[in-house]
């Protein structure tokens, strides 16, 4: 499986696109990602949505695609824990990216420009520590985050989530 993820985040890169160290959330037919690192909170979120009514599309990896010029969040097959609560969709427009922190509340802050790219690059397996494609990389996720508001989710596990999300978007 490694192997596959290999070549289908170099893919992913040429096309303009990326693979995402993130869990994928579907809320209204649309998706949300939250990239997040090793034990950031992907498969906790993702069980808080799954709890709240929402779809959960991955909670390790997943691929972000462009069609017509619009960022889509499209489902592969490298899951984490959560493989049993998949979406039924394989294919979301991208209306949100979430970093994610465990908080004692819930909120929601904003994220300089800066700070949300060093975010989505360490979030971005392989790529990011290939010096040759990392001016690729960052061009692409320069055109992402023109393109889908970045925020940072401080999330408790002691209430509801997605209400505060709604609310921010």
């Amino acid at each position: 499986e490694n192997f596959f993820r290999i070549v289908v985040t170099y893919q992913l890169l040429n096309s303009g696109g990326m693979l995402l160290h993130s869990a994928g959330v579907v809320n209204k037919n649309a998706a949300y990602l939250f990239p997040g690192r090793s034990d950031d909170g992907k498969s906790t979120l993702s069980r808080i949505s799954i709890n709240e009514g929402r779809e959960v599309m991955s909670d390790d990896m997943n691929a972000v695609t462009w069609h017509k010029g619009k960022p889509w969040v499209e489902k592969v097959p490298f899951t984490g824990d959560l493989r049993e609560n998949w979406s039924r969709g394989s294919s979301y427009p991208l209306s949100g990216l979430f970093g994610i922190r465990k908080a004692d509340i819930t909120t929601i802050e904003d994220i300089s420009e800066p700070r949300a790219l060093a975010l989505l690059t360490s979030c971005t397996p392989y790529i990011n520590a290939d010096p040759h494609r990392v001016p690729l990389l960052l061009d692409n996720l320069c055109k992402l985050t023109q393109q889908v508001p970045i925020h940072i989710l401080n999330f408790s596990l002691s209430g509801e989530v997605w209400p505060v999300i709604e609310s921010a978007i």
